[in-house]
């Protein structure tokens, strides 16, 4: 898909957009590039994290307030260096690992970002994704969508393909058909990570809580080829029909 995928760096950098990340950091592994470069050629880009990330550690590690201050800062510190100002970033602040139990509450946060902001493109994880948080964000985006009365270009970021597929039963049960028909139409993209890769590493590792960096004596990692891809890039987008 990334070889078949058509080239968006250049093009997307022009295109103002808003980025919907379910957890602090998932804006900059899937996104860091896109609002990178957004950033370098001047053009208005906003994120908005819709869960505290507070559940990132379970339930033996600090308690949740002190989790999700310690994410917010992490997130402040990353997204500053993909160039953002601290007035483009937006938290929701709704529980991690809930987000489907608050959709209609989501929805209208997105509804109401969206008309104030009214971005070009809107980007946000995959519904396609095995973390129901992920798949939750895609539901509210598109349901958001379907209330403007205008219409951003609709792109979807993997997190966890890079882990996931073929081996999740849920990849596997919609992955085929619906990767066929992004090719066909020709609805794939890729945002290339090189030209400013320092900035991403950067960026990723502010996230120190999900780094492997102990937390009340907890410690998390999100998996290595994870972090590989995303630091290597490109990055993968998939255009929905919003």
């Amino acid at each position: 898909m990334i070889r078949l995928g058509r080239d968006y760096t250049v093009a997307s950098a022009q295109r103002s957009a808003l980025v919907v990340a379910p957890h602090p950091d998932d804006e900059t592994l899937g996104c860091g590039a896109r609002i990178r470069h957004a950033r370098l050629a001047g053009t208005p880009i906003s994120v908005v994290v819709a869960t505290d990330g507070a559940a990132s550690h379970g339930p033996h590690a600090a308690d949740r307030e002190t989790l999700a201050e310690l994410r917010t800062r992490e997130l402040g510190e990353a997204t500053r260096h993909l160039g953002l100002d601290a007035d483009r970033v937006h938290r929701l602040d709704f529980p991690d690992g809930q987000l489907a139990e608050h959709l209609d509450e989501l929805t209208r946060e997105l509804v109401r970002l969206i008309l104030q902001l009214r971005p070009d493109e809107i980007y946000c994880t995959s519904a396609w994704e095995s973390h129901p948080d992920h798949a939750a964000a895609a539901v509210a985006v598109r349901l958001a969508i379907a209330e403007l009365d205008f219409c951003p270009r609709l792109f979807e970021y993997p997190i966890w393909l890079w882990g996931d597929w073929p081996l999740s039963r849920k990849w596997l049960r919609h992955g085929p058909r619906d990767w066929l028909s992004l090719l066909i139409g020709r609805r794939v993209f890729t945002v290339d990570v090189e030209p400013i890769r320092g900035a991403k590493v950067a960026a990723i590792a502010s996230y120190g809580s999900q780094l492997g960096e102990a937390v009340d004596g907890v410690a998390v990692g999100l998996p290595k080829q994870l972090i590989a891809r995303a630091e290597s890039g490109p990055e993968l987008f998939f255009e929905m029909r919003s």
